[in-house]
């Protein structure tokens, strides 16, 4: 059985259009507190193979990183998103998932896609802002305005006792269309192979994956 990591999935995410492919791999996995919205919030980096995208996750998914379910360089499933526009910004709302594995690094470089809608709009809307703000009589205050900044938290793929130990091995595009491989180790122990091909198409390639998917949602 097959599982595909297909170029444009990220983009077509991004754009709000229909995606070729709902497999994806998790980059790296942020805690975004700090954005004041009021509760625990997640911020996943995605990649279909060759472009990765910033997405957020619905609280009611919370718990997969919480319990280590989660982590970054999993291979997972998008089930249910939704897309939002704030201020020129795209966003990408990920509120259902099926897991699929936990992969070993992909020594792929997938390129980070734009979230700016019009940078140029966006631009001129901040600079209006940062001229009406001039008119503002701001008090001085000897403390620190919103107290100390809490950082960002990243996932280590190495802290989960479901994630295996894996090996990767690169091989340059001038040898032929594979690019790398790495295995996977499913939640269910079944062996997983990646493949990075030089070509549209990234497969996961499994022995045997039925009935290995869970799926989170509402």
């Amino acid at each position: 059985m097959y599982v595909s990591l297909k170029r444009g999935t990220c983009a077509a995410l991004l754009a709000d259009q229909p995606i070729p492919n709902r497999f994806v791999q998790v980059l790296t996995i942020r805690d975004e507190n700090d954005l004041g919205f009021g509760c625990e919030q997640y911020m996943l980096e995605i990649s279909d193979g060759f472009a990765s995208i910033p997405v957020m996750l619905t609280t009611n998914l919370n718990d997969l990183i919480s319990k280590r379910k989660l982590a970054p360089l999993s291979i997972i499933k998008i089930s249910e998103h939704v897309h939002r526009k704030v201020s020129g910004i795209r966003m990408v709302i990920i509120s259902a998932i099926s897991f699929i594995g936990s992969a070993g690094a992909i020594r792929s470089k997938p390129v980070p896609l734009d979230v700016v809608e019009d940078p140029d709009d966006v631009l001129s809307a901040a600079i209006a802002c940062m001229e009406r703000s001039k008119l503002l009589q701001v008090p001085e205050s000897k403390e620190p305005i919103g107290g100390p900044l809490t950082p960002s938290l990243e996932c280590s793929s190495q802290t989960s006792s479901e994630l295996a130990s894996t090996e990767s091995s690169a091989l340059a595009p001038e040898d032929g269309t594979l690019l790398a491989q790495s295995d996977v180790m499913t939640a269910d122990g079944v062996g997983v192979q990646i493949n990075v091909l030089a070509d549209e198409d990234a497969h996961v390639e499994a022995a045997s994956m039925a009935e290995m998917s869970h799926t989170w949602r509402k």
